[in-house]
């Protein structure tokens, strides 16, 4: 794309949106739900990673980002589920 065009995002691209929508708020429940000395780091590199990725435009890259924070997302969740029986 060239320096004068501006990015036209198609239907894919809305669908993905979505998508990362998702994945954050989902993240972002489970970080409240972890304990307060962790929380706050943690909200921190949350909004790091999706902010440092804000403006992927290839939708294979932004579907390997949305898997590889998929992944994140469970290992959180057994963190926190471990955390709890602790």
């Amino acid at each position: 794309m060239s320096p004068g065009q501006q990015f036209v995002p198609t239907l894919q691209h809305f669908i993905l949106r979505g998508e990362v929508i998702k994945l954050y708020r989902q993240c972002l429940r489970t970080v409240y739900k972890m304990p307060k000395e962790q929380r706050t780091s943690m909200i921190e590199w949350v909004n790091q990673e999706f902010l440092l990725n804000k403006n992927l435009q290839d939708p294979e890259v932004i579907k390997m980002n949305i898997t590889r924070g998929k992944t994140l997302l469970q290992k959180f969740k057994g963190s926190v589920q471990r955390a709890e029986v602790s």
